[in-house]
C-alpha cells in the first residue's frame, strides 16, 4: 500500500486536490486471508497514523474497482464520491474518508520501522 499527497490521482476535480488529502494506492489483499481483515487493519492504521500528523489531510482517498464499492463502503466505512471510467481498470469508484484516531491501532502496530520476522 503506497500513500501519497500526490495530485496526480485521475478522477479528483480541481477543487477536490486542492484540498489536504493523501491518496492511496496499490492496497490488495489476497482472497485467501479475508478471515485476517488486513484490508480493514490498513484502513485504520492509516487513518489513525493521518489523524496524529500535525498538519493531518483533511481527507484519505483512493480508487477502487465498482465491484468492491459496498466492501469498502459497508466494511471498511468509506464513501463513495462518485463512479468515473478508468484508464486500466474500466469503471472504478472514487472513496473518501475522514482520518480519526483509531483507539488500540498503536497497540497493533507500533513502529513503522522494519521488524525483522524469523
Amino acid at each position: 500500500m503506497l500513500f501519497s499527497a500526490a495530485p496526480a490521482a485521475p478522477g479528483w476535480t480541481a477543487a477536490e486536490l486542492r484540498e489536504r488529502t493523501w491518496i492511496m494506492t496499490m492496497s490488495y489483499t489476497h482472497p485467501a486471508f479475508r478471515r485476517d481483515r488486513i484490508g480493514w487493519l490498513m484502513t485504520m492504521w492509516v487513518g489513525d497514523f493521518a489523524a496524529r500528523q500535525p498538519d493531518p489531510p483533511e481527507w484519505l482517498r483512493c480508487r477502487v474497482p465498482a465491484a468492491l464499492v459496498a466492501h469498502y463502503r459497508d466494511q471498511l466505512g468509506w464513501q463513495l464520491v462518485r463512479t468515473t471510467r478508468g484508464q486500466d481498470l474500466g469503471p472504478v469508484s472514487l472513496m473518501q474518508r475522514r482520518p480519526e484516531s483509531s483507539h488500540g491501532t498503536s497497540a497493533l502496530i507500533t513502529s513503522l520501522m522494519p521488524v525483522e520476522v524469523p
